[in-house]
């Protein structure tokens, strides 16, 4: 983490005294480039020698009196925050005369204002100048005490680097998992539309419940299995059928156990999920005592009275309509209506009191609606 402003400031400013009096120091022994047109120090006369003396010490006044104004301005600025001009008044100082405290102000200047605005380039620059003072001066405290700043500066910008690593990483890694996430959700998928184009086997299981023209309540319960493509599907049911008379003068008595069931049904969705279609037949036997049927006000079979039969086989025709709600990736419910047309078969004994089997009209039929519901898995 980069250090406050003020702690660095406190420890590590160099004081403008110290830097004015390198400005004297260094101008007691400036160091200026010949002219190469020049005439030879050796051929000049006493007269001409005095001359560019003072030509030369002129020159280095005029450069030490502007650098010290455009430090003074510096410095100015940079205790006004104003970093970027402090900067640019102690660079410029420096071009006119070379002192090499100037790089300390200009480290400070970009130190401070890297650290206000967390710009680590800056600190780099800063470290740049810093490092310039330090190879020209000879070791000692002052050395000591810039090298401490450089030394802090590159753990605060190797700190931000390992920051900002970590942070690709971190993003390289959330990339990575998001596009793995992403191809393993198109191979899911991809996977079930190919299921959806095969033939799967589904069990299912189902529970209705209605009444007939003659008020006889009718439960059914049956368990098969489906050969499902998509959305069509074949199925095949075993169960039982219980009827149950409401009316105590008329309707029917008995359980019937239908040996075989077959349909097909069609949904909109895949997994009937939404409204499908039902139809099918089934073929029973009616075992037990009761199994009887009972008319009344029959004209056909009693003649315009009451009168009972037996009976000991069915079949069903059925249509219906459902609508099925996911309940788990494999298995849907669904509420379910059918409308079934019962045909009864006549028992050829018929007990004492029962009609003949020859005097009872044919087909004997019932007319049923039917409520339930129905559980599909798929395997």
């Amino acid at each position: 983490m980069l250090k406050p402003a003020s702690l660095i400031a406190s420890r590590l400013t160099l004081p403008l005294a110290g830097a004015l009096a390198a400005f004297a120091i260094c101008s007691a022994s400036p160091v200026f480039a010949q002219d190469a047109d020049a005439p030879a120090e050796d051929a000049m006369t006493d007269e001409e020698k005095a001359a560019k003396k003072a030509a030369e010490e002129k020159e280095t006044a005029e450069k030490q009196a502007k650098a010290t104004a455009l430090y003074q301005e510096g410095a100015v600025a940079l205790a006004a925050a104003d970093y970027t001009l402090a900067v640019s008044k102690f660079e410029e100082a420096y071009e006119n005369f070379p002192d090499v405290q100037l790089q300390v102000k200009i480290g400070e200047a970009y130190q401070r204002d890297g650290t206000a605005s967390l710009d680590y380039d800056k600190l780099q620059k800063a470290i740049e100048a810093y490092r310039k003072y330090v190879d020209k001066v000879p070791e000692g405290k002052t050395t000591d005490a810039i090298n401490g700043r450089i030394f802090e500066l590159e753990e605060s910008i190797q700190n931000e680097e390992d920051r900002k690593q970590r942070v690709i990483d971190e993003e390289k890694k959330a990339q990575e998992t998001a596009k793995a996430d992403e191809e393993k959700k198109a191979k899911t998928l991809l996977a079930k539309e190919k299921l959806k184009k095969e033939m799967q086997i589904v069990f299912s299981g189902g529970l209705l419940a209605g009444s007939d023209q003659d008020l006889t309540g009718i439960i059914r319960m049956s368990g098969g299995a489906l050969l499902s493509w998509e959305k069509f599907a074949v199925d095949a049911k075993l169960g039982i059928d219980g009827f149950l008379r409401i009316d105590k003068e008329r309707g029917i008595r008995g359980k019937s156990f239908p040996v075989l069931d077959v349909g097909v049904r069609y949904g909109l969705n895949y997994r009937y999920v939404g409204p499908f279609f039902s139809g099918g037949a089934s073929f029973g036997l009616i075992n037990g005592k009761p199994r009887e049927r009972l008319l009344k006000d029959d004209d056909a079979t009693c003649g315009g009275g009451d009168c009972a039969f037996s009976i000991d086989k069915t079949i069903t025709a059925r249509v219906g309509i459902g609508y099925g709600f996911r309940a788990t990736e494999t298995s849907t419910v669904a509420l379910k209506i059918e409308l079934q047309n019962w045909f009864f078969s006549v028992d050829d004994e018929q007990g004492i009191g029962s009609v003949p089997a020859g005097s009872v009209d044919k087909p004997q039929t019932s007319f049923a609606v039917m409520f339930g519901l129905e559980f599909l898995r798929w395997l």
